[in-house]
């Protein structure tokens, strides 16, 4: 019984912590427009949209490094591309919920 008192004790703790790292996330994301973009991340993200229209796009920094997300809708499927500051295509998936409304 002392056990699961404990263990149901530390989960606010365990989730405190997920939100907390979420937030940090979050302060780490900076939007930007196009025109802002190094030329090589604007040629695959040109590239990638096919014409198609692009959406929200932000700058983070990941381990020191610059990576792009942006949001593109095509095919009837809003589309998340994350691009590194050399333009290559780190990662393609279809938005889900909390995404799309970024």
């Amino acid at each position: 019984m002392r056990r699961a008192m404990i263990l149901l004790a530390g989960i606010p703790l365990i989730a405190a912590g997920c939100a907390s790292h979420q937030r940090e996330k979050e302060e780490n994301e900076v939007e930007v427009t196009l025109d802002q973009l190094p030329p090589a991340v604007r040629e695959t993200l040109t590239r990638e949209s096919g014409g198609a229209p692009v959406g929200k796009i932000e700058r983070e920094d990941e381990k020191g490094k610059a990576v792009y997300e942006a949001m593109i809708t095509k095919g009837g499927k809003t589309w998340e591309v994350e691009i590194d500051e050399s333009g290559k295509v780190l990662e393609r998936k279809v938005a889900t919920g909390k995404d799309k409304e970024d």
